[in-house]
């Protein structure tokens, strides 16, 4: 016998909504009520959502009334947390949690309350000015475009997870007009070792240390600024003279 799965229209106090009745696989009976503008506004809300149900299972209501804190809740169970390692390779985690969890509680703070489906490109651009206006937390500095582009990966990476999850089914950053995170806005910066800290690196190299066979890459990484992919690919052919540049070309401070 099929699941009994209805609409039907409600006016109250001169405000429509559009009323969904339907039976879950355990038996249970529920009531969606969606806000509408009229009687047709209602007519295609009933319609969308029983189709939604036809095609996408009782997930799809359910989904219709998460929001941004039920994201963050499942998100953060299942990827804000230590990362874990099995044969030097990471299986699941991250790294550095404890900032993707302060990322988290900044956005909880503004988008918590909103049901997923109601957070548009737009809404996510007024977080944007919102977050650049607002101030660090310590020191009371103001907040740089690179912090709120990090805070708006995070964002773009859980909802994602809500497409993957099936709680959405796109993610609003794909609907934007412009990116919504701009690299090219950001400040760019070299960071280079200060001496005492070139000091203190070669001092973990030291000739009664574990790690001195680690020395001369060390070393030679300090001078050159090469990455690690890029000293373990050096050879007597990667030095041309300069009358045959290579094609690309590496910024980095040399050690006097």
């Amino acid at each position: 016998m099929p699941r009994e799965r209805t609409g039907s229209i409600v006016k109250r106090d001169g405000k429509f909504y559009a009323r969904i009745t339907y039976t879950d696989s355990q038996g249970k009976r529920h009531d969606l009520t969606r806000r509408a503008i009229d009687r047709k506004d209602a007519k295609r809300i009933i319609k969308e959502v029983l189709e939604d149900v036809e095609t996408k299972g009782e997930k799809a209501i359910e989904a219709s009334r998460a929001t941004f804190r039920d994201l963050a809740e499942r998100y953060s169970a299942v990827k804000v947390k230590p990362a874990e390692y099995r044969n030097d390779r990471k299986i699941a985690g991250m790294r550095d949690h404890t900032t993707a969890a302060g990322h988290v509680r900044a956005l909880v703070e503004y988008f918590g309350p909103m049901k997923l489906r109601d957070i548009t490109a737009g809404k996510i651009e007024a977080f944007k000015q919102f977050r650049l206006a607002t101030p660090k937390a310590r020191g009371g500095k103001e907040r740089s475009i690179a912090n709120v582009n990090r805070t708006l990966t995070r964002l773009r990476a859980m909802f994602r997870f809500a497409v993957a999850e099936g709680w959405l089914d796109y993610s609003p950053f794909d609907r934007a007009s412009t990116p919504i995170i701009s690299k090219a806005d950001e400040v760019r910066r070299t960071r280079v070792l200060s001496r005492e800290e070139e000091a203190r690196l070669l001092e973990a190299c030291g000739p009664n240390s574990p790690r001195a066979h680690l020395a001369p890459l060390v070393l030679a990484a300090l001078d050159t600024g090469c990455r690690r992919g890029e000293s373990k690919g050096c050879g007597f052919t990667t030095f041309a003279p300069r009358s045959q540049p290579d094609s690309s070309t590496l910024e980095c401070p040399l050690s006097k």
